[in-house]
Order: C-alpha cells, then sequence, then structure tokens
C-alpha cells in the first residue's frame, strides 16, 4: 500500500508491487492444444494470476492449481484429435487418408518411430520438463518433414504444441513464430474456419496480452471466436475459454463493463454444458469475484469468491490446489477492506494446501509469500516481511531462473520493504533489477517497466533529487498511458505520487491538480468507498485547506501594507 501502514496512507507515495500486488487477482488464460479444450492455471505470478478455472469437456478432469502455461496443456501420449475446416475430426495419424499418410509414414508409425517421439514429447510437456519436451517435438518434426512435408495437418499441430512449450518457458517471441507456422499450415491445408486454428488464435492472443499489446490481443481474439462461433457453435465450452480470455485484456486495458459481459457469458455457457458443478463453474465465479474486487464492490465480490470456494469443495474436496487458490484470492478483498492480519490467515491456509500438494519449493508458495510480505510490510513487521520475501525469492530463482519476471517482481517487492526501512540506496539497487529483468522480458512499454519507473520516483524524491524523481514519474505515466489508457488505477497511482512531489517542491497547485486527477480516476475505477480513494480524498482537502490559508494570509498582508 505504499511506504507506510495501509491503514494510514497520509502522505505516503503509492508503491506498485508489479504482478505480486496482493490485490491483484490471479487469473488464468486458456492455451488450446488442438481438438480439445484443456485445462489451464496460470501461476499467480505470471502472471497472468488463479481467477479462472476452466477444464475440458470431461467433467470430472481436474486441473492442478498452478503449473506452468503448457504443462497441463498435454492430456494424451498422443496427438490429439484434429478439426477439419467441416467440423468433423480425423486422427493425423488415420492412414486411410492418403493426402496426409503416405505409406512410408505408415510403415514408421507401425514400427513405433513416429508414435514413440510424440509419447515423449508429451509426457515430458505434461510433467513440466518443458525443454526436453521441445527436444523431442523437433525429433518428431524431422520425422514428418523428411516423410510428408511441412504442408500436412500433424505439422501444424506439432507446431502448436512447441509453441505452447515455449511460453511455458517464457519465451514469448519463439511461441509465436511456432504459433504462426502451425497457421499457414491450416491456411494452407484446411483454410481458416478451423476450430485449430481459432485454438492457436487464441494462444496467440494470450502471448500478447501478456506483453501488454493489448490492442493486437484482442483482434486476434475477435478473431477466434468468429471461428468458433463458426466451427463449434455459440455454447461451446471452447468459446467460453475465449470469452474469459478476451475478458482478462478488457480488464487490463480498463474497461470493467466489457470484461464483465464476457465473464458472465462463460458462466452461463458452462451452466449450459456442465450443470452447477464443475471446475469452469468456479472458475467463473471466480473471474466475477475479482473484477468486482477490482472496481470496489467488495461484499459482492467476496459473495461470489464463496460460490467459488463452495463450487470448488463440492468437485475436488477441501484441500485441493484449486481451494488453496481461491483462498488467497478472498484475502485479496480482505487487504482491500483493511482486514491485514484476517488476510494473513487466509494466505496461511492456502500455504499449508500448497505446501501439502507441492512440497516447500513451489511457484503457488513463493506467489502468497510474497503476497504475505506486502501485508506484513503494510503492518510494519518488516523483518517478518523481508524473511518471507527471500523465501519467495528462492524459490522463484531456483525454479525459474535469475531473469524470469517473477525474479524482477519479488525484487521489487524487496525494495519496497528497504524503502520502509529506509534503507534507499538497497531499494534503488533493486529497483533497478526489477527493471532489467522486466525490459529483458517485456519490452521498453510495459506496465511492468512503468510501475517499476514509478517505484524508482519515489526512493528519488526520498533522496531529494525532485528534478529525476519528476522524470522517472513522467516516464511511467507515457507508458501507462499509451498501454492501459488514462483512465487505469495505476495512472491515479502516479498522479498521487506527483501530486506530493509537485507540492513537495513548491509548485502547489500543480500538485494539486494532479491530486484531483488521481481522485476522479480512483472514484470512476474503484467506487466511492474505497478505502484508497477516501485517503487520498482526504489529502487533497488538507493541502487545499493548506494552499488557501496561505493564500489569505498572503492577502491580508498585502491589504496591510
Amino acid at each position: 500500500m505504499g511506504n507506510c501502514q495501509a491503514a494510514k496512507m497520509g502522505n505516503c507515495l503509492v508503491v506498485s508491487n508489479n504482478h505480486n500486488n496482493n490485490n491483484k487477482k490471479r487469473r488464468k488464460h486458456v492455451d488450446h492444444e488442438h481438438g480439445k479444450q484443456l485445462p489451464l492455471t496460470h501461476a499467480m505470478d505470471h502472471n497472468k494470476q488463479m481467477d479462472g478455472i476452466t477444464d475440458d469437456e470431461t467433467p470430472n478432469a481436474a486441473p492442478s492449481s498452478d503449473i506452468s502455461d503448457t504443462e497441463q496443456e498435454i492430456a494424451s501420449s498422443n496427438i490429439e484429435m484434429i478439426s477439419n475446416a467441416d467440423g468433423n475430426s480425423k486422427d493425423p495419424l488415420d492412414v486411410t487418408d492418403s493426402r496426409d499418410r503416405p505409406s512410408s509414414t505408415r510403415a514408421l508409425h507401425k514400427q513405433g518411430k513416429l508414435s514413440e517421439a510424440l509419447r515423449v514429447a508429451t509426457l515430458l510437456h505434461k510433467d513440466g520438463y518443458l525443454e526436453e519436451a521441445v527436444e523431442m517435438y523437433e525429433k518428431s518434426l524431422d520425422i514428418y518433414s523428411k516423410t510428408i512435408g511441412e504442408d500436412h495437418l500433424p505439422m501444424a499441430t506439432i507446431y502448436n504444441n512447441i509453441g505452447l512449450a515455449l511460453a511455458g518457458q517464457e519465451k514469448k517471441n519463439e511461441a509465436l513464430a511456432m504459433y504462426e507456422k502451425s497457421i499457414d499450415i491450416y491456411k494452407r491445408t484446411v483454410g481458416e474456419d478451423c476450430v485449430s486454428v481459432a485454438n492457436t488464435y487464441n494462444n496467440i492472443a494470450n502471448i500478447l496480452g501478456d506483453q501488454g499489446k493489448l490492442d493486437k490481443a484482442l483482434e486476434v481474439y475477435e478473431k477466434a471466436i468468429d471461428i468458433k462461433k463458426k466451427t463449434v457453435g455459440e455454447n461451446s465450452p471452447s468459446l467460453a475459454d475465449t470469452y474469459n480470455n478476451t475478458g482478462f485484456v478488457l480488464e487490463d486495458k480498463g474497461e470493467p463493463e466489457r470484461a464483465m459481459v464476457l465473464y458472465k457469458k462463460a458462466l452461463e455457457i458452462y451452466t449450459s454444458n456442465y450443470g452447477d458443478s464443475h471446475p469452469s463453474i468456479a472458475g467463473s465465479y471466480n473471474n466475477i469475484a475479482s473484477l468486482l474486487n477490482t472496481q470496489g464492490d467488495l461484499d459482492e465480490a467476496m459473495e461470489a469468491y464463496q460460490k467459488s470456494l463452495e463450487v470448488s469443495k463440492k468437485v475436488y474436496g477441501d484441500d485441493h490446489q484449486s481451494v488453496g487458490e481461491i483462498y488467497s484470492n478472498i484475502a485479496s478483498v480482505l487487504i482491500r477492506e483493511d482486514q491485514l492480519e484476517a488476510a494473513v490467515e487466509k494466505y496461511e491456509e492456502a500455504l499449508k494446501i500448497f505446501t501439502k500438494h507441492y512440497g516447500e519449493d513451489h511457484t503457488s508458495l513463493a506467489f502468497v509469500y510474497n503476497n504475505m510480505a506486502s501485508i506484513l510490510r503494510a503492518l510494519g513487521n518488516l523483518e517478518r516481511a523481508m524473511e518471507v520475501s527471500r523465501k519467495s525469492l528462492e524459490i522463484e530463482k531456483k525454479i525459474k531462473g535469475e531473469y524470469h519476471p517473477s525474479v524482477g517482481h519479488t525484487y521489487n517487492n524487496m525494495a519496497g520493504i528497504c524503502l520502509r526501512e529506509g534503507k534507499l540506496k538497497i531499494a534503488l539497487e533493486m529497483y533497478q533489477q526489477s527493471l532489467v529483468i522486466n525490459e529483458n522480458n517485456y519490452g521498453k512499454e510495459s506496465t511492468f517497466v512503468a510501475e517499476t519507473y514509478n517505484n524508482i520516483g519515489i526512493v528519488l524524491q526520498h533522496q531529494g533529487k525532485h528534478e529525476e524523481s519528476l522524470q522517472m514519474y513522467m516516464k511511467s505515466l507515457e507508458i501507462k498511458i499509451h498501454v492501459v489508457g488514462e483512465e487505469h488505477v495505476s495512472i491515479a497511482d502516479t498522479c498521487y505520487n506527483m501530486g506530493l512531489l509537485l507540492k513537495a517542491s513548491g509548485k502547489p497547485r500543480d500538485g494539486l491538480r494532479m491530486l484531483r486527477k488521481a481522485i476522479i480516476i480512483y472514484r470512476k475505477r474503484l467506487g466511492s468507498e474505497d478505502l484508497k480513494l477516501k485517503r487520498v480524498q482526504q489529502v487533497y482537502e488538507t493541502e487545499k485547506r493548506r494552499l488557501q490559508q496561505i493564500e489569505q494570509e498572503s492577502q491580508q498582508r498585502q491589504e496591510e501594507e
């Protein structure tokens, strides 16, 4: 909540916690392997976060709660069924299709060489050994290319799956290249109106959304939606998956009303197909709750989270990973209500579940540790906050490497603790480490880069370097306006910080103007009862009265003279 206790904002600057902000929802994008809608839960920190539990069309399927983008995309050890342009499914290894299956490949298949390579690739993929999976997929590609050439459906499927594995390694641009190859093959063989093309468009849009290219992501999602309506119909869970993903991007663009429409459409489709008790139902309630939470409708958000929790317990039991995810999301509402101790308790419940299922080293634990650190920092328990932050950083580095986005986000949050402790030099170094990692992963035009500039500005402001601080805030605003528009909540955070800086720099009127802009955005996006809005209003009114008093005293002195 900034660099002072959450319940007492005062003139504290608003520190951005990047993806691990404890007020952000955990969302889930559904990446598709062709021919079957499979569960995918995004890691809380990626983040993309669990705000959605979507599942495949098998009611008893149970997704794990925090797996990389691709680990759950492979449901069997063979290539998935592929839907043709006419909507019918066929096995890509079907030897009766002479166009796709020359006798040489048929012989290879009988010998088991091709199917063995794919079996190993998909098992590695499912178990999370993504680099090894890519190697085996490439071996499969080599076999196919030497026997049937590039323009055949199995090649398209494997390229898609390689894209999924690369996306799970945060190799976004390489993944995009694989998806494009997949789509090119489909267009040349069966045309664009094929559900597999729509699924790959969905996967491309997920990455574009991750990269902050929101308008482009929406454009590609619309393509996926149009094709799915033609091929699988308007009541398909696959279409609902893409509605959810599109909703996530609309939220990021600051269009919550449009996002809510799609979340409710998705819930209606899932309910029509699955009834009241299904993982996708729980996921839809979770998505709706998270959006309500963001908008400041806390009572409704808590009610929707409770529905999600009830369904998840009914489907999975009381100690399933998905239940832990929802406890974590409920904690985010409690934080907004300033019930910080209660939020810590919910995170503790989530930790127990995650530790039971995953052991001590898993990204779900890292996420919870990071959010707990933010709360402990707000409560003033800085020593414990740094302790759990280090646990989070250790897990992230061990699992994902030194330069993974999650490591950058954790550095960001640890820097916030150092800021609270007055260790400005260390805080600045950590923010700069976070900036390097974020730019490397997301590019310079990213909200995560913008938030880090905001936080560097705060440190410089505390160091009395007002001009340098203002430059950082201006960089942050420029990026944010370009990426998310002028009315996003994060814009208000930086406007608030700039307002305090301008006031301290002897420009009180300019400062009040920025504070007023922050208030307008907070009221529109968070609701009139939001605690952050009320605190900023209090700062604004105090500064306004102070300026009026100074002007009155100045006028009186002039009259006396």
